[in-house]
């Protein structure tokens, strides 16, 4: 079981909704930040504080911009690595331009644009039960959306978490996925 507790959301929920990515991963490990604002909200709203950050996407405001608001110490993997908190394995994927976390078959992905639709994942062998966070489609593009499927289903996903995911791309997942959308500070168990 992981546990995924969303810092920031599209849809409403204990904050206010934003653009951005970052979510919390069994209470311990922040992945990604979300934007300083809705950092300060989270953080004045929920009791929960991790132990450690892990860049997603370095220098993007909207993932890494409310590192400092946490106070944890933040890692920018210069490669893959491998670590275990708390009795859990991590792996941290290195893909141009982010970082994807993958723990006990779930992946999370902080935005899916450079990895997702050129099936990134599948060509390393990963199997997933659910993906996490955003998908790669920033816009509605039939062939874009043809390559997540495609994706997804070589992954061997079952669920999806939409964060940071363009509607239409959600509303074209419900037909083939459970998609599951938490609110700002909410939390889902996977």
């Amino acid at each position: 079981m992981v546990k995924i507790t969303a810092v920031c959301s599209e849809f409403p929920g204990a904050t206010e909704p934003s653009h951005g990515f970052g979510v919390i991963v069994d209470d311990v490990l922040l992945f990604d930040s979300c934007s300083k604002e809705a950092a300060v909200q989270f953080v004045a709203k929920a009791s929960v504080r991790p132990l450690i950050g892990i860049e997603g996407v370095p220098g993007n405001e909207h993932h890494a911009g409310g590192f400092g608001v946490f106070k944890v110490p933040v890692i920018s993997p210069p490669n893959d690595m491998a670590f275990i908190l708390r009795g859990k394995r991590y792996i941290v994927f290195k893909e141009r331009g982010e970082n994807l976390l993958y723990i006990d078959g779930v992946v999370i992905s902080p935005c899916g644009l450079y990895s997702i639709p050129y099936h990134k994942l599948s060509r390393r062998g990963v199997k997933a039960r659910c993906l996490v966070g955003g998908l790669g489609g920033t816009s509605y593009n039939p062939y874009v959306v043809h390559r997540i499927n495609a994706e997804l289903r070589l992954l061997g996903v079952k669920c999806v978490v939409a964060l940071h995911t363009a509607p239409q791309l959600v509303k074209d997942l419900e037909k083939k996925f459970n998609v599951y959308r938490i609110g700002a500070g909410a939390s889902i168990e996977i």
